[in-house]
């Protein structure tokens, strides 16, 4: 429920601003002990999160953990799209029922497919699998040759998990899905760029890129701003397109004042602005 500040109506003082209340706390030799030993545990600790990593980045190591289980959990989900089998991600959403699908599992190209891409694109990294990585090839291969590439509907496209292929019964369905850039397919999509050669897959991921904010409108009257997607096409030659980034990006700063804020907002538009700063900000 509604609950009022303790300190509502109380003049503001720079003993508590500061904090200084709680030096109290040191009369307790407990307390005090334990506040000196952890004070000299952190010296070394910052000395260690400000130079180990360019240290460990320069000596070219990747994916390096204090705890080794952390590679274990990595190679854990390498295949995790083998539940797919069993648990149809949008049996919901849409059912099979009314989405007509005859290949033996269903995802959507993002978040789901995008996912599964990043778990077996750091398995070919880590371990040098060729299994995950003609896997990825396949999926990058069958989503090129879907008649509507990235904006192929129905959202629940079949998927065949041993085999790694999309594949849709509806050829003539066309749908966009906001979620796809913002939950990681973006990033994945800038990693693989740099070691995968498919020119057609990002040709095909370009022109999603470019056309989005028109089609994400003439097909489901959505407005989601995700100004990156114009930033990478005027990234990749597209120029015309950068003004129109700047302009969603700009128009629409998460602080201005407005009835409400979201955190959403907030962290995708930050995002935004990260990758253009990075790639157009010359423009």
């Amino acid at each position: 429920p509604p609950t009022e500040p303790a300190a509502k109506g109380r003049p503001l003082s720079v003993i508590d601003a500061l904090g200084l209340r709680s030096l109290v706390l040191f009369k307790d030799r407990s307390f005090a002990t334990f506040a000196v030993l952890l004070l000299g545990a952190m010296i070394p600790f910052q000395w260690y999160n400000v130079y180990a990593a360019a240290y460990l980045k320069d000596a070219g190591f990747q994916y390096l953990t204090a705890d080794e289980r952390l590679g274990d959990i990595m190679h854990e989900v390498a295949d995790a799209d083998t539940l797919l089998y069993t648990l149809d991600p949008m049996r919901l959403a849409q059912p099979r029922s009314l989405y007509p699908c005859s290949a033996p599992a269903r995802l959507r190209i993002g978040p789901d497919w995008m996912g599964y891409a990043s778990n077996w694109f750091t398995e070919w990294e880590r371990t040098g699998s060729r299994r995950h990585h003609d896997k990825l090839l396949a999926g990058i291969t069958s989503i090129t040759r879907l008649p509507h590439g990235f904006f192929q509907g129905p959202m629940a496209l079949g998927y065949d998990p041993a085999t790694g292929i999309l594949s849709t019964d509806m050829p003539d369905a066309q749908t966009t899905n906001h979620l796809m850039p913002i939950m990681g397919g973006f990033e994945l999509m800038g990693e693989m760029m740099l070691s995968i050669d498919s020119p057609e897959f990002f040709y095909c991921w370009g022109k999603h890129n470019s056309t989005y904010k028109e089609m994400a409108w003439k097909i489901k009257h959505n407005k989601f701003r995700i100004p990156r997607l114009q930033a990478w096409a005027a990234w990749q030659g597209m120029a015309p397109l950068a003004q129109q980034a700047w302009d969603s990006l700009l128009e629409n700063l998460p602080l201005a004042p407005k009835p409400s804020l979201w955190t959403n907002d907030c962290a995708t538009w930050t995002m935004d602005a990260i990758f253009m700063q990075e790639t157009i900000r010359l423009y």
